[in-house]
């Protein structure tokens, strides 16, 4: 296996690599390394995002972000530009030549005991992410992940602008199921604060019925969920024929569109961060997936859609080569307020730096999704920089849409006063959909 192009860290410590004098080009050698640019309206001049590639797997391993013409260290490689309209400027200089050191991204990823929201309301540990470096505003010059199959499922979502999609409960303060009327009316703000889609993390209370139809009047879309947790996969399973039944039903299909419940699913997500709560392991998870692909996918049910759980980074990392094999696409929670070196400001660059990351998972080769991420607008104590509060909130999520909205599930729709305050006493407080 060839080494990396870039090491992750530490890139000025190869004594006998070459350096190269980078403008703006597209770096293509064995799929080795790519440069991609774009200009930063506050200084009218290029700002580049590299993203580094293991040569074996063509799988990303790092972001730097570097000014224009920065000299930085590397083993030598052809450069081949995308187009002549493209080069700024490139030459190779000798390695006794001074580097000017470019920030550099650790993919590493450190446990902690903090807790992170979960849609059950149970605490749970949440990893402590590498900090940050200063990224690019725009998801634009990530990798774009491709489907490893031709037959793979579509994976296309549907984005309004730097908008995708709000988790939504429906449960009322003290949880207990909302009526279908105070669904409608809740559907019905979603759909005026401009997202096209919504996450359901379980098929209870009605949810397939009552969001379904509600989402169906607005032309929203449905992100829809199989719910794991300390029953595991056996309490989970009832959920797959929830799951039939709704698609099947006259209801269903008269609340889908053109006669298809499914034609509204962008996704089935089995499990939420179950692998990480300890409520299945990863083989667990894996055959469980395969086991909802089977009943989903028959002919006489007709689910074509991708099929994927959602983790932490971390668990994702950590089990790809279980995890990656039976996804269409790869997703994540990613949650900057539990990294104590984040602040509200920094929440979207976060948020996209760990967006690269994701796509790296899989190898570059599946669509990449956040399908958890907020800001807590009240808390009973800061976690480092991250401190909760209502204008502290509004910042974030700002950023956050701003710098990765297009390619994530903001968390929550409403305030959930039915669950227990957790870590920080934070759990009760990600509803944000009143800043849109």
């Amino acid at each position: 296996m060839k080494a990396a192009v870039f090491a992750a860290t530490a890139l000025l410590s190869l004594a006998t690599a070459e350096s190269l004098h980078v403008g703006y080009v597209d770096f293509h050698d064995y799929n080795a390394l790519e440069v991609r640019g774009e200009v930063d309206a506050a200084c009218a001049c290029p700002t580049h995002t590299v993203t580094v590639y293991e040569e074996a797997t063509s799988a990303p391993n790092a972001v730097e972000t570097i000014a224009p013409f920065t000299t930085i260290t590397t083993s030598r490689i052809t450069a081949i530009p995308s187009s002549p309209a493209s080069i700024e400027s490139y030459s190779e200089v000798s390695s006794s030549t001074p580097a000017t050191a470019a920030t550099s991204e650790s993919a590493s990823v450190v446990s902690s005991s903090n807790s992170y929201p979960s849609e059950a309301g149970l605490p749970a540990a949440a990893p402590s992410y590498a900090s940050p470096s200063s990224l690019s505003t725009s998801l634009s010059s990530a990798v774009p992940a491709t489907s490893s199959s031709s037959s793979s499922p579509s994976t296309a979502h549907h984005t309004n602008g730097n908008k995708w999609a709000i988790t939504y409960t429906p449960y009322d303060a003290s949880g207990n199921c909302k009526t279908a009327a105070a669904v409608a009316a809740d559907i019905a703000t979603i759909a005026s604060k401009g997202f096209t889609t919504i996450r359901l993390y379980a098929p209870d209370c009605s949810g397939l019925q009552t969001v379904g139809a509600a989402a169906a009047s607005h032309d929203l879309r449905l992100i829809l969920g199989i719910y794991i947790d300390e029953h595991g996969v056996a309490g989970a399973r009832p959920q797959i024929e929830e799951l039939v039944a709704w698609s099947s039903s006259s209801s269903s299909q008269a609340n889908g569109a053109g006669g298809s419940a499914w034609e509204r699913v962008e996704m089935v997500v089995v499990g939420n961060e179950a692998v990480f709560q300890g409520f299945v392991s990863a083989e667990e998870l894996a055959a469980f997936i395969g086991e909802v692909r089977a009943a989903l996918g028959k002919e006489s049910v007709g689910y074509k859609g991708p099929i994927a759980t959602t983790e932490t980074l971390e668990t994702l990392q950590a089990n790809k080569e279980v995890l990656c094999p039976v996804q269409d696409v790869v997703a994540a929670n990613l949650h900057p307020f539990f990294n104590a070196d984040v602040d509200a400001a920094g929440a979207g660059d976060f948020v996209a730096s760990q967006l690269r990351q994701l796509a790296a998972v899989c190898s570059g080769e599946k669509e990449y999704y956040n399908l958890e991420t907020g800001w807590p607008s009240k808390g009973s104590g800061s976690n480092g920089a991250a401190v909760p509060g209502e204008d502290e909130q509004k910042t974030a999520v700002q950023s956050i849409s701003e710098k990765a909205g297009d390619r994530s599930c903001l968390f929550s729709f409403e305030n959930d006063s039915w669950k227990e305050p957790g870590e920080f006493g934070v759990e009760q407080y990600w509803g944000c959909s009143n800043w849109f």
